[in-house]
């Protein structure tokens, strides 16, 4: 798929759900459009590159696999959101309905560094 496609795709998303803070385009590494009439889904790549955690092709084949039982299981869109909040993070945005579509995130996380506490020795 064409990134610049993508891109515009998801701008117009953006928009018209007025979702302009929850998906900005460089916090989103990739999104997925699912069809729910034919089940069929695309894997949309935005280009982005998240410096401090890179998604592992891992996270984006569960999300796949995922997407594939919500045609088979009554609960796989719970079991797909649940998977979503957990390599997303709370308080992300992680599905919007579009037209006839679903539309589905991964975002870059930021990994926050543990704060060290300084111990003076005498």
């Amino acid at each position: 798929m064409n990134v610049h496609k993508n891109k515009d795709l998801l701008k117009k998303i953006r928009e018209e759900k007025k979702l302009q803070n929850e998906l900005k385009e460089e916090s989103i590494i990739c999104f997925f459009e699912y069809d729910p009439k034919t089940h069929n889904h695309i894997v949309r790549d935005l280009g982005t590159r998240c410096e401090s955690k890179s998604k592992s092709k891992e996270e984006i084949n569960g999300v796949e696999n995922k997407i594939k039982d919500l045609k088979n299981k009554p609960e796989g869109k719970r079991s797909l959101l649940t998977y979503l909040k957990k390599i997303n993070g709370v308080g992300k945005c992680n599905q919007v309905e579009y037209g006839d579509k679903e539309f589905y995130f991964i975002h870059c996380v930021k990994i926050k560094s543990p704060k060290v506490k300084k111990q003076y020795v005498r």
